[in-house]
């Protein structure tokens, strides 16, 4: 846990949620920011926006303690998002334009938030897929980024035991994916507990394969639904519950 520091969810999306640190903000401190991004998360796959077949409990709690924005528009591409995320500028002026074949490599010139941020003290860290560029200049670790555990690519096939890069090194995980990189998100933040930290966790799922631990594959075929829909509909699940562990469960003081 972070000791002396709370993170209060400030912004919510259909696809992203930024938190920073609830102490002193009105006295311009230097917050601890979250950033939690679901990946192929659309409007319709949470139930607060009132899908009825998925249970998002842990999200709609957040909503209703958060700030929300219900006119929030990204590009409909995973890559162009999160330049466009990353620098607050048009995806087209970042050099990315699609999701393979190099269109998705960020201009190395371009100024990221963890590089400002890190200008100004900040330890930052990227947990999950980046999707931005895999070589240097492109690579989270030349963007601004102290520690980066991921793919640096867009698609993953498989969800368990996977292999990622830890900064340039690669390591295999143990367990569900989105447990990972929860894990190794909470165990920056609480190893960079002396400093303001900025951490970018993002997750795969739901985007496809849509491959889901049984706690929540089962969940929804005892619902009735198929192999399938209980597969699709657990993938947010996993996703918020995840979430929970970044965002609700790592910051109590």
């Amino acid at each position: 846990m972070i000791r002396g520091k709370s993170l209060a969810p400030v912004c919510l999306t259909g696809l992203a949620i930024a938190s920073l640190s609830c102490s002193n903000l009105a006295k311009n401190s230097n917050p601890n920011i979250v950033v939690i991004l679901a990946d192929d998360m659309g409007w319709g796959d949470v139930n607060l926006n009132g899908n009825p077949a998925i249970e998002t409990p842990v999200l709609n709690r957040l909503a209703a303690q958060s700030l929300s924005f219900d006119r929030f528009y990204v590009c409909p591409l995973s890559a162009p998002t999160r330049a466009e995320m990353l620098t607050g500028r048009y995806f087209l002026r970042t050099g990315v334009s699609s999701v393979t074949r190099g269109y998705e490599n960020m201009r190395g010139d371009e100024v990221t938030l963890a590089e400002v941020l890190k200008e100004n003290q900040y330890s930052t860290g990227c947990f999950g897929k980046w999707h931005n560029g895999r070589y240097y200049p492109q690579h989270p670790n030349r963007q601004g980024f102290d520690e980066f555990v991921g793919l640096p690519v867009g698609h993953l096939g498989y969800y368990f035991d996977a292999w990622f890069l830890h900064n340039d090194e690669e390591k295999q995980s143990s367990g569900y994916t989105s447990d990972y990189f929860t894990s190794q998100a909470i165990d920056f933040m609480e190893r960079n507990n002396d400093n303001p930290c900025l951490c970018y966790v993002s997750f795969n799922v739901p985007h496809s394969p849509f491959q889901v631990p049984e706690k929540y594959f089962s969940k929804y075929r005892q619902a009735g639904l198929d192999s399938t829909l209980s597969s699709i509909n657990g993938n947010p699940v996993g996703a918020v519950d995840c979430i929970q562990g970044a965002c609700c469960g790592s910051h109590q003081a």
